[in-house]
This record gives C-alpha cells, structure tokens and sequence, in this order.
C-alpha cells in the first residue's frame, strides 16, 4: 500500500500560493468592505468639509466647528472629516474592485474546472478537514466500478486511473454556490466601481440664492440654466417652482419641496433654504428714478435684499440725498402680532436723525420728505446643483447583488468531492475529501457526511 499512500499525497500537491489564496481572499475582501462600510457611515455621522470652500473658507469652518464641537475638529488631520476626497478612501474601493473580481474568477474555476474528464485538482486546504476512510471487503475492480458510476449519476465527474491499484474521482455539483456567487460579486463589482466613479467625478455647487426670474447659468452642468418662478408657502414648508433649460432642451418646469432634490437636465437640484427678502426703489414726486446703494455696492435704480436669518439687518444708502435705510428682517415677530415675514424699516436724515419708524408685512409706499419709496415683498431661495454620475446605476448593482445572494442561498451550493480508491483483489481502502463553497466561502464537509455524499 506504500506507492498507493504516497500517490494519495500528491492529491494535496500544488503551489503554496493556491492553498493560501482561498484562506487569505474572503477575509482580506471582507476586511476590506467593514473598513469601507465604517468610513462610509462616518460620512453620515461626522460633518464633512465641502469640497468647494476654498482654503480660508475651510479654516472658517473648521474654527466654528471646533467651538461647537472641539472635539469632533480634531479629527480633521487624520482625514475624518474629508473620507471620500483622502486617497485612503479611494484606494480602498480600488482594492475591494480587484478582490471582487479576484472572487469572480475564482468562483468560475471553482464551478468550472476542469473542463476536461480526466484532469483531478489538487485538494484543497479546506478539505482536508474533512478526510475520511473507510475499508470495503470487496476486489478493487468492483468497489471502482460501482464509485465511478455512482458519482457520475449525481456529479460532473473527472476521473484519473493512476495503476492497476489506484483511481482518484474529483465530483462536483450545484450552481447555485458557483452562479449565484458570481452574480453577488459581479452586482458588488458594478456598486463599487459607481461608487468609485461618483466620487472622483462627481461635483457640488455652493449654495446658490436666486430671487424670481433671476436666472443661474450652472457653469458644471454645461450651460444648464435654473429659473426660479415663485415660491409657494404653506405654513412651515414651501415649495419652489422652478425652470431649467438645458442646451439640447427647452425649458421645463420642475416643483421642488424644501429640502429635497429633483433630478433636472441630467443634474441634482437641490431647494436648502428659503429666504425672506424685500425689493426697493425710491422715486420723486415726478417719478424720477433715485439711486440706491449698499455699503459694499454701486448705485442701482432697484435693489433686492434678501435676509438669511430672522434678525439680520441690512444698509441702504441714498447718496444723492443724504439718507441711509436700515431694515430688519424678521421670519415672524409674534411679541408684534405679526406671525409671518415682516421688516422693520427706518430712514435717517443727513444727521443721523431718525425720520421714519414702522413695521412692513405687505406691499406697498412709504413717502419721507417728497420721495416715495417703493416695498415688495421678495421670496428668495437658495439652490444647489450636484452631480454623481452612476448613482442610479448602482441600484442595477444592488439588483445583481440580491439575486445572486437569493440563487446562493437558495439553490445548491457548490459541494466538492476528492476521492481516491486503491486496494487489491482481496480489499479495498477508500479515502475521501469534501467542501462545500458559497459565496466566497468555504467549509468542509465534517466527518461521515463525505462517506455519505460518495456513496449515496
């Protein structure tokens, strides 16, 4: 039996690398897909810089966050609070695409090869756990020539004839284990390559305000051009009515709620806030146009003032005259009776004395030494455009992804079976190995059940 055990050894042959690479793949591609889920999920807990703040605009943010959260703004050296620009990130999608792929090929070799009959595998690691032996009392020639049909009647079936004392079987069957796990790696494969494509070529507006029929050229998007028509309020929310015109397309007309986003003209748009606003011009009696001016602006016949926060003030100066506006903008004032947008609004003489002092709600004229001037309510919206190309192509990945995971698990895995059988015309030793792969896993067939698997 000596030739016969030491040919048995030759099962387990093969280069190093092949007995390590299934152990090492699953939990170097699990370990890998954790880092990026817990990166990922930090993304929703942690506040993450915007990528279009320029450098002081970043130091500006990162010092108002750390007086809210000191804590929290130490995090940013170590690149928490910028995960999908760090070249980590990145590179970890990269690595994840190529041990997915990796799981792909392999999942085919395992389903697949050999394609040849007579060409048996080397055993592989795992199997071997799950050796077992057993005598038959029976001639060589007729324990090999019920094994081999018995296995192919249930298995595909390669089969070796090494001497006069020695066969070896490699069987298998199940697609499930082979089909339904390269259909799970090949929808993770399409979700991470978007996912990879989104991030480093995807791009995000500032916050952009517009006042009504104020158009916003989206400079990204490819002369896509953003009309706000009006804003309709009701109670708490508003929503926003909205035109794009796109450079192959007319203008269509959108209504997008407050703080969600439509997908217009091949882009994201996004309604973040609503602003309060006034629109003013000032007249004389004969109606005679007189300019009107902010502190950091030049003389305009019309001027928009819109207020990002209840409370915020705002300058207007009427340099011909010597007068200066200032209004305040409130979202509601309910100490006044006013449970809606209302402004305050005071003009002072050349002197600094105050000439006029009322509250505004509605449209209207206030006239102050012979000029009148001219209040409209103004609603303002702040807008902002995003783009990640294959987001809703991933959803094709997560499709691929569930209906490999449901043939996996639901249809056959993929089980395995080396056997060898050598004796003489007096008995008879069969020795067998077996696993069982699904999904980039492997586990032995434990004990018996590979006697089982050979002879039922």
């Amino acid at each position: 039996m000596n030739p016969s055990q030491d040919s048995s050894t030759n099962l387990r042959s093969g280069p190093r690398f092949a007995h390590l690479f299934p152990l090492l793949l699953p939990w170097t591609f699990g370990l890998t897909l954790l880092i990026i889920f817990v990166l990922g999920t930090l993304t929703r807990l942690l506040p993450q810089i915007p990528p279009y703040l320029s450098p002081h605009e970043r130091d500006v943010w990162l010092l108002t966050l750390g007086q809210r959260s000191p804590y929290v703004a130490r995090l940013y050296p170590i690149g928490l609070l910028t995960i999908t620009h760090t070249p980590t990130f990145r590179g970890l999608l990269l690595v994840a695409l190529v041990l997915a792929w990796l799981h792909v090929a392999y999942a085919l070799y395992l389903g697949t090869w050999p394609l040849a009959k007579g060409n048996v595998p080397p055993l592989h690691p795992i199997a071997l756990e799950s050796e077992h032996l057993w005598h038959v009392r029976e001639p060589l020639e007729k324990v090999r020539g019920r094994v081999g049909p018995r296995l192919r009647g249930r298995y595909r079936v390669a089969e070796m004839h090494i001497s006069y004392q020695e066969a070896r079987y490699f069987a298998r069957r199940g697609k499930g284990g082979t089909w339904g796990s390269v259909l799970f790696f090949l929808g993770t494969i399409v979700f991470l390559a978007l996912t990879y494509l989104g991030i480093t070529q995807g791009w995000i507006t500032r916050p952009r305000v517009l006042v009504p029929e104020s158009p916003w050229n989206i400079e990204q998007a490819h002369a896509t051009q953003l009309i706000l028509h009006h804003i309709e309020r009701e109670g708490t929310t508003s929503r926003a009515y909205i035109l794009v015109q796109t450079r192959d397309e007319g203008p269509r007309a959108y209504t997008v709620p407050l703080g969600k986003s439509i997908h217009a003209g091949g882009i994201d748009i996004r309604y973040v806030s609503t602003l309060i606003g006034v629109g003013i011009e000032a007249t004389t009696e004969v109606g005679t146009p007189i300019p009107l001016q902010t502190p950091e602006g030049s003389g305009e016949r019309r001027l928009v003032l819109l207020f990002p926060r209840s409370g915020t003030e705002r300058i207007v100066l009427l340099p011909t005259l010597g007068l200066h506006m200032r209004i305040v903008g409130y979202t509601a004032l309910p100490t006044r009776g006013y449970t809606h947008p209302v402004f305050l609004v005071q003009i002072f003489d050349e002197n600094g004395n105050l000439i006029y002092n009322d509250f505004v709600d509605k449209d209207g004229q206030i006239t102050v030494r012979h000029i009148t001037f001219h209040i409209r309510r103004v609603d303002g919206a702040r807008f902002q455009a995003l783009h990640y190309p294959g987001h809703e192509g991933r959803l094709g990945g997560w499709a691929l992804l569930l209906v490999g995971t449901l043939w996996a698990l639901l249809g056959d895995p993929l089980r395995r079976l080396w056997v060898q059988v050598f004796g003489d015309e007096r008995s008879t030793v069969v020795r067998a190995w077996g696993d069982v792969y699904n999904i980039g896993w492997h586990k032995p067939l434990k004990g018996t059940s590979v006697k089982q698997w050979v002879e039922r």
